[in-house]
């Protein structure tokens, strides 16, 4: 007896691995719900023990389901495991959680190589990927940035630059609109680090990035474990429908 693909959950798992996943998911807001209560009730210091078990939370969640296509699954895994090392080691060494970040960006843009881009998608792409950057950092950011920390914010610039262009000129599946929305937020998440490092140290800086911070990576470690193909493609399962003569 076969399994039907429609027996499968439209999530592109198992029924058994989409509730495992719904509660890991429901564990990362909670924690950084808990993460972030100080500072609204109190205007206390975030609870980052909570947003150190998220981080844990968010590689499980990448490790869960599908392990074909290395070339795109294995870097996007790698980069989870470097995004859990940075929020480890940040808050002590900001210099030592930039590169762990860096390495993030670096393995989610071999990831999105190994997914697969579209030379057309890349050149419309372009023009927006650059003018944002050069935008928020060039032009709003630079004057904030002292001379020792201006090389790494150029290197960091570029990579997580590169990586936004290739997460949003992947070719069409399954898994592209987790990648390209995770991608962006990500992106966004950074700007607000950005400002809360170089041009306002107010803790309301943290209320925002760590919300988009753990928005983008949940999204992007849900599709690390999803089918890529597109939900109404064949299945090898299905079996041919054949008319009698």
């Amino acid at each position: 007896m076969t399994t039907s693909p429609r027996s499968r959950s439209i999530s592109g798992f198992q029924p058994g691995q989409s509730l495992a996943r719904r509660l890991v998911v429901t564990g990362i807001v909670v924690l950084v719900l808990l993460a972030i209560q100080p500072v609204l009730a109190t205007s206390g210091g975030f609870a980052m023990k909570w947003l150190f078990v998220a981080s844990g939370l968010f590689v499980l969640l990448g490790l869960c389901g599908r392990w074909n296509q290395p070339a795109f699954r294995i870097p996007f895994r790698v980069g989870l495991v470097a995004c859990a090392a940075g929020d480890l080691l940040g808050p002590r060494n900001f210099q030592l959680g930039v590169g762990c970040f860096l390495a993030a960006h670096l393995a989610f843009a071999i990831g999105c190589l190994g997914h697969g881009v579209q030379v057309r998608r890349l050149l419309s792409w372009g023009p927006v990927v650059a003018a944002t950057s050069f935008g928020l950092v060039g032009l709003w950011l630079w004057p904030h940035v002292p001379e020792r920390d201006r090389p790494l914010i150029v290197v960091y610039t570029a990579v997580i630059s590169a990586m936004l262009l290739l997460a949003s000129g992947l070719r069409p599946s399954a898994v592209r609109p987790w990648l390209l929305v995770g991608a962006w937020i990500f992106y966004l998440s950074d700007i607000f680090v950005a400002r809360w490092r170089f041009v306002d140290p107010s803790s309301t800086n943290g209320l925002v990035c760590y919300p988009l911070y753990y928005l983008a990576c949940t999204l992007l470690a849900s599709a690390t474990g999803r089918d890529l193909s597109p939900p109404n493609a064949p299945t090898p399962e299905a079996d041919p429908v054949t008319k009698s003569p």
